[in-house]
């Protein structure tokens, strides 16, 4: 009772929240452990109707009966797999019936590579030989000086062991005579009978044969009944979450029937290339390769390896010379090639939304709980997985572990790169966000959102000093650098503006209250310098009264005052109240950087405090500089936005 009352109720609740969670995952995991003799046919069923269901609707629209339709699709399917097999099944026979004739040229090419690294297996042969002597060597010394010890304590065992024989001497004599009348004896066993011999021979049939047939059974009813079992399902999860229940239903029908029909449209024609390639070298028995490359290729990753291995060996077996083994390696490899990075990137389009990482794992797990026919599993399943963890927030870890989709944005991943002081890693993700958009863009969504979260973090006392001093400078070298760039590409502009740009004091910029809003009124510099307009950042430790004072002398005509954080508006309505007093026709906008979500209100009080303008946005500041100025002084120099590209 006393630690409840002491320990906050949200981290209790977590506390107990993890043993919980610990306990439902092993549950299930031992659940589909020990349930697998009704839960891998009922996946394989799913798998299957999956597959067959937009051949049942082709049907529907042409008008069959759903049973009949069902049951034609059924039986030509599976009928096609029975004949496929019993082809198969002969070519096997026949390559068992063969491969005695192949024992010569495996012999040969033994003896030709043994000729080629005959000195080298010689030579290495020699030295573990000359290690082996040497450590026999050790052995017989070690043993030479045990014996010698052994004589040495000789006189002494001898006389215990006088002893001991004397004591029981007659009990040893009794023995020994017991030994030598001893009777062997032999274990003959019994021919097994006619019943147990049929059980051998059909044991490892029965099992595979009644998996079948229970799962023929299944796919016939799933596709009879497919909207019933959607409808169930959906009155099952209630009426509460129908809304997520039927995208998630959606998204993983869309998902699997679009992978699995890609899937066996890509293996058939690699099965089938595969078949056709070592038909015209000549390997024996090409149509089972061919097959088995098919069915092999839905394994993931281990798939077209095991494929390429066994023809490969086998053209070492039945080939006299090595340019048809060489020839039949370079055919799976060219073909691995082609399918991998022309058929799959077209066929499959969009990703199925897993990573290959979540791919390797779920392989593995599947493999460990279901054995092979779950590795042939693992990816539907996954992608079933990652499509809940998508929509129910309970099973979100799946999707956070499983997706292919990166999890953080940008802005957070360069904001946790500051927060590690890594500044190579910070500005590679910068710089990539810079090659696909323009600055305004990568301010607005990189730099601004990690300025923000910087300043959070300052004012709640969770930085290190080392920390605030390495990310404030990071952001200024970022302005630096990029200020320096976009200068560079204005001077090499072959078009020239038809007049210079503004005065560094027609727009200036004043930090609301820190040095996190000076960072920012500096990105903000840096858009309008690409704009052709020139805008001095003031420094934040000149009071206001200075900087008014700034303003009256040198007839500034836009002021721009930047805000990032929400405690810093406040700040920034004290400027405007004092700059508007002042200066009653100067143009004041105030930049209320990433308030966007929720700063409506603060938008409003900034409006009525005196400000011409209200941005959340760099580029919108920018818009409503040019437009000020415009209205104030008629048209302005011509942007040489479009003549000058985006420097990465």
């Amino acid at each position: 009772m006393v630690l409840g009352a002491v320990m906050p109720t949200s981290i209790s609740t977590n506390f107990l929240r993890v043993p919980a969670l610990l306990i439902t995952v092993f549950g299930v995991i031992g659940a589909l452990y020990f349930g697998k003799e009704l839960l891998l046919p009922l996946a394989l069923a799913s798998l299957l109707s999956f597959l067959l269901t937009p051949l049942v609707k082709y049907l529907d629209r042409l008008g069959i009966p759903r049973v009949m339709g069902v049951v034609l699709v059924v039986v030509a399917v599976f009928t096609g797999l029975g004949g496929l097999g019993w082809v198969v099944t002969g070519q096997l026979i026949n390559l068992s019936d063969n491969l005695p004739q192949y024992r010569g040229n495996l012999i040969e090419k033994a003896r030709a590579l043994h000729h080629v690294a005959g000195d080298r297996l010689t030579k290495a042969t020699e030295t573990l030989d000359d290690i082996r002597e040497e450590l026999a060597k050790e052995g017989d010394e070690e043993t030479a000086d045990a014996a010698s010890a052994e004589e040495q304590l000789k006189p002494t065992s001898k006389g215990l062991w006088e002893r001991l024989t004397e004591t029981v001497g007659s009990d040893t004599v009794g023995l020994s005579d017991s030994n030598e009348r001893a009777v062997e004896v032999r274990v003959v066993e019994l021919p097994p009978s006619p019943l147990a011999q049929i059980e051998d021979w059909l044991g490892p049939l029965v099992a595979p044969l009644s998996t079948a047939g229970v799962v023929i059974v299944l796919v016939i009813f799933m596709l009879i009944g497919r909207e019933d079992l959607r409808d169930r399902i959906l009155l099952l999860v209630g009426r509460r979450h129908l809304q997520a229940t039927t995208e998630a239903l959606d998204d993983a029908t869309t998902r699997l029937s679009k992978y699995l029909r890609m899937q066996l449209l890509i293996n058939a024609s690699y099965g089938g290339l595969v078949a056709l390639g070592l038909y015209v070298i000549g390997l024996p028995n090409a149509l089972l390769w061919g097959v088995l490359a098919t069915m092999l290729r839905f394994l993931p990753y281990l798939g077209p390896w095991l494929a390429a291995i066994m023809p490969i060996a086998l053209s070492l077996a039945v080939f006299d010379s090595w340019t048809f083994p060489v020839m039949t390696m370079g055919l799976f490899v060219v073909l691995e090639l082609i399918v991998n990075n022309v058929f799959e990137p077209y066929l499959y389009g969009s990703s199925i939304g897993v990573s290959s990482l979540g791919i390797i794992v779920a392989a593995i797990f599947w493999t460990w709980l279901w054995g092979p026919v779950g590795l042939v599993l693992a990816m539907p399943l996954t992608v079933c997985m990652v499509v809940m963890g998508n929509y129910m927030p309970s099973l979100r870890f799946l999707s956070i572990l499983m997706s292919d989709k990166t999890q953080l944005g940008a802005d957070i991943r360069h904001y946790q790169r500051v927060l590690a002081m890594d500044g190579d890693e910070a500005d590679e993700i910068a710089d990539a966000f810079t090659r696909e958009y323009t600055f305004g863009e990568t301010y607005d969504q990189i730099l601004i959102p990690s300025l923000s979260m910087l300043g959070a973090d300052l004012q709640s006392g969770q930085l290190r000093d080392e920390q605030e001093e390495f990310g404030l400078g990071l952001l200024k070298e970022y302005a630096a650098e990029d200020e320096r760039d976009i200068r560079r590409a204005r001077e090499k502009d072959t078009l020239v503006l038809e007049s210079r740009p503004a005065h560094h004091d027609s727009i200036v910029c004043f930090p609301a209250n820190d040095e996190i809003d000076q960072r920012a009124g500096e990105l903000l510099r840096n858009l309008l310098l690409e704009r052709g307009l020139e805008m001095t950042v003031a420094s934040t430790e000149r009071l206001a009264s200075e900087r008014i004072d700034d303003v009256k002398r040198h007839e500034t005509r836009v002021v721009v005052i930047s805000a990032m954080q929400a405690s810093s508006s406040r700040h920034a309505r004290y400027l405007v109240k004092r700059l508007r007093a002042a200066c009653p026709d100067i143009t004041i906008i105030v930049g209320l950087w990433g308030q966007g979500a929720g700063g409506e209100r603060t938008r409003e009080r900034a409006l009525s405090s005196g400000a011409t303008d209200v941005a959340f946005e760099l580029a919108t500041a920018v818009s409503q500089v040019e437009c000020r100025l415009r209205l104030t002084s008629g048209p302005t120099a011509r942007s040489t936005a479009d003549a000058t590209p985006a420097v990465a």
